[in-house]
């Protein structure tokens, strides 16, 4: 959760399959939208919010949530990448 209460989840496996997913999604004010996709698909990661500006002002600016490591379909992934809000 950022610091404005809006949810990010990205990545996962996927309930078909259990293939690692790259998706994001923000969810905020009751709706899921898009946060765009990861540049690799991934399950097991960490995600951290990154304190690099407040999220609820306007001209703010944006939070960064760090995304690193995981599996990739029984691979793992050794990179990291930022989604930014």
């Amino acid at each position: 959760m950022l610091f404005n209460g809006i949810v990010i989840e990205a990545g996962g496996e996927g309930s078909l399959n259990g293939s690692a997913l790259k998706g994001a999604d923000r969810y905020d004010q009751g709706a899921f939208l898009s946060a765009g996709n990861m540049t690799a698909p991934r399950a097991a990661h960490t995600a951290t919010v990154l304190k690099d500006g407040v999220c609820d002002l306007p001209g703010a600016a944006p939070c960064s949530v760090l995304i690193t490591g995981g599996q990739s379909n029984g691979t793992s992934v050794a990179t990291a990448e930022l989604l930014i809000k």
